[in-house]
């Protein structure tokens, strides 16, 4: 077997890069454009191994298991199409940037996760969609569940 010397080897990977970031961009345009699939939150990747604040910048309250649970009984659909399936309880103005309102109700809104994705976030988890609660209820406008 032939081994190559390290500058050709060097010109060799220049030469395919661009072919590696096309198809990892396939990948990626692939989470995104099949109807229903959803990509994983990075907390969902990540849950076991990284911290929350490493996760979402900030850490998480103690209290915050015990309030999402009672939002999400007293929320119990989605707000933007009344599933009560996969709900996730959204932080309109995300708790990393605003510590402040984590456990605020009044920054919180009950999503499925299909919504949480696309509304709350836009299609992206690292989005902020700060309107979440005026584009939720045009949705809802738009396609009335009751």
């Amino acid at each position: 077997m032939r081994r190559l010397s390290l500058e050709k080897t060097r010109q060799a990977a220049l030469e395919l890069w661009p072919y590696v970031l096309a198809a990892l961009a396939c990948v990626v345009l692939i989470d995104y454009t099949i109807p229903g699939t959803i990509p994983p939150e990075p907390s969902e990747l990540w849950a076991e191994q990284i911290p929350d604040r490493v996760i979402y910048g900030a850490p998480r309250s103690s209290q915050w298991a015990e309030l999402r649970n009672r939002y999400v009984s007293e929320h119990p659909q989605c707000e933007a199409c009344g599933s009560t399936r996969s709900l996730n309880v959204h932080h309109v103005a995300p708790f990393h940037l605003h510590p402040e309102l984590e456990l605020d109700p009044t920054n919180l809104i009950t999503l499925c996760r299909e919504h949480h994705f696309r509304l709350g976030h836009h299609r992206n988890w690292k989005y902020e969609n700060l309107n979440c609660r005026k584009e939720v209820a045009a949705y809802r406008r738009a396609h009335p569940w009751n």
